[in-house]
């Protein structure tokens, strides 16, 4: 097997080559099912609930939390938001 003056890559034959990218795409896809599986297991994480002043709630707006309800108590109400992932 000849090599190239560059540390970071060799001069193979045809063969060699595509027995080498098989065996990175075999490595590839077992990277990516198990991204897809920890997204998944994040997704299923559950929310995070805030509940705040209707006052405040400009700052969870600002921040990218979801409005959920405004819920009216007789002192007074509060806003609940969802924190999104």
């Amino acid at each position: 097997m000849a090599t190239h003056n560059s540390a970071h890559s060799q001069i193979v034959s045809r063969d060699e080559w595509l027995t080498a990218q098989e065996t990175l795409l075999a490595r590839e896809k077992e990277l990516i099912k198990h991204r897809d599986k920890t997204s998944a297991e994040r997704r299923r994480l559950p929310s995070e609930i805030s509940a705040t002043t209707v006052r405040a709630a400009g700052i969870l707006n600002r921040l990218g939390w979801e409005f959920i309800k405004t819920v009216q108590y007789p002192d007074g109400e509060v806003s609940l938001y969802r924190c999104k992932p």
